[in-house]
């Protein structure tokens, strides 16, 4: 078994000599450029890409017609490849938190520990789909269609689901599905795919020795668990990409700066504090009023939004460009609103308790291609009810 893991390792380098460079260059334009899906796509891809070129480098030179024609069992071919298939996504793995980690300085965040577990789900349920359907057809169109077709909607429509699950967990935290519940799922899955795959290739020499199975998926199963174990223990607290932001301190604040007094009203003009290494684009920002209805003893029992100050309108190359040239790291910049005249907020009317103050924006590195050229790290979005701002804008809104 291992001799034949062993074969493989052997003749992918020996026929790509410069896997690991043009691995790490897929690898670097992916994250400069493509970020959001660098992190748990590309250590997926190349790994299935490795494994399946097993398989046909096994067909050029004959080399499996030869392998079944030998006097062994059969499983150890079997058993081969899912054990190739683990080291693959492990060591692309690591290689990718490595480079992650060293460009973070740079470039974008680190790796955190749910891009680990997204990338081991997918990938294990892609080889779980495609293993069997390599052992079982030997026309080659039929396996690469199939093949295609599970990497493809795995890759993205599971991966939405993971991520759907990544957004639901940060707010629940006592929910039984979430990254640890799926991936033991996978591992399950692989299992029964390694035995569907004994199964298939019909083990007639010696027979399925279903006590070598059990040892082989008990050993499995405890690698996959350590890995993962390995894993948390190194990233930490930084589980998701929120706990990176904390650690990293990738927020903006937002305070009122001054008012102006105008002849088309007051003047409220913002400072946005940018608390990260990155530079802070803003793209939208707003107030929202609600208006009310009061019960005798002054209760609100009704809410509703009734109008919006939108900020004013940035000119385009502007020095205070937040929505272009952005704010630099560490630095300020201004937005402004304008509080028509004439407009006075009654609290019969209006429920000043929920007005609030929403925003939000991106966090970017500039690339060193050209002027104007950058890459989104991260966003954010913000919402801050405006009496949090002071009592001074409540005066403001109420005309006094």
């Amino acid at each position: 078994m291992f001799d034949l893991i062993k074969k493989d390792i052997l003749v992918t380098i020996k026929s790509d000599r410069q896997l690991l460079f043009r691995y790490i260059l897929t690898l670097l334009i992916c994250y400069t450029f493509f970020n959001p899906i660098a992190y748990f796509a590309i250590n997926v891809f190349m790994s299935y890409v490795i494994l399946i070129n097993t398989f046909a480098y096994d067909y050029e030179d004959n080399a499996y017609k030869f392998i079944m024609s030998m006097p062994i069992n059969k499983d150890n071919l079997v058993y081969s490849k899912y054990i190739l298939s683990i080291a693959l996504i492990f060591t692309t793995t690591i290689i990718n938190n490595i480079i992650f980690e060293i460009l973070s300085i740079k470039i974008h965040r680190g790796a955190v520990l749910n891009d680990v577990l997204v990338s081991l789900i997918l990938y294990l349920l892609i080889v779980s789909v495609v293993l069997p359907i390599h052992f079982k057809f030997k026309d080659k169109k039929v396996k690469f269609i199939f093949g295609f077709i599970a990497l493809v909607f795995i890759l993205f429509q599971v991966g939405a689901f993971l991520m759907s699950v990544v957004d639901h967990t940060l707010n629940n935290y006592t929910s039984s599905i979430n990254l640890y519940s799926i991936s033991f799922g996978a591992i399950v899955i692989f299992i029964l795919s390694m035995f569907l795959s004994l199964q298939i290739i019909k083990c007639d020499k010696g027979g399925k020795n279903m006590n070598k199975f059990a040892k082989v998926s008990a050993y499995t199963i405890i690698v996959i668990l350590f890995f993962i174990g390995v894993n948390k223990h190194i990233f930490n607290e930084r589980i998701s990409v929120e706990d990176y932001k904390k650690i990293d301190d990738i927020n903006t604040d937002i305070s009122v700066d001054r008012y102006e007094e105008t002849d088309n009203g007051v003047l409220i003009k913002m400072k946005i504090k940018n608390n990260s290494g990155y530079t802070y684009r803003l793209e939208n920002a707003s107030i929202t009023f609600f208006s009310c209805k009061r019960s005798d003893d002054n209760k609100i029992i009704d809410s509703r939004e009734a109008f919006k100050l939108n900020i004013l309108p940035i000119k385009f190359g502007e020095e205070n460009d937040i929505t272009w040239t952005g704010i630099e790291p560490k630095k300020e910049g201004y937005i402004e609103f304008l509080y028509p005249k004439g407009i006075k907020i009654n609290d019969k009317f209006f429920d000043l308790d929920s007005t609030s103050l929403k925003y939000n924006g991106t966090f970017s590195k500039d690339l060193p291609i050209g002027d104007g050229a950058y890459t989104t790290i991260t966003w954010e979005e913000k919402e801050i009810l405006i009496k949090d701002l002071g009592e001074k804008i409540i005066e403001r809104l109420r005309g006094e």
